[in-house]
């Protein structure tokens, strides 16, 4: 499995989708969440947060 492309591709959905997962939208938690994720993922695979 290609797991810097399937992140990236995760990476692009979110980004696309971030309007309906922000702050604004009441999904504080959720987002916060997404946040987390993304920086532990980019830690452990030495990648860049575009976040």
């Amino acid at each position: 499995m290609d797991c810097p492309k399937l992140l990236d591709a995760i990476r692009r959905k979110l980004t696309k989708n971030e309007k309906k997962l922000s702050k604004e939208n009441g999904s504080e938690e959720l987002w916060d969440l997404i946040e987390f994720y993304d920086r532990l993922l980019c830690e452990q695979h030495n990648m860049i947060s575009v976040f």
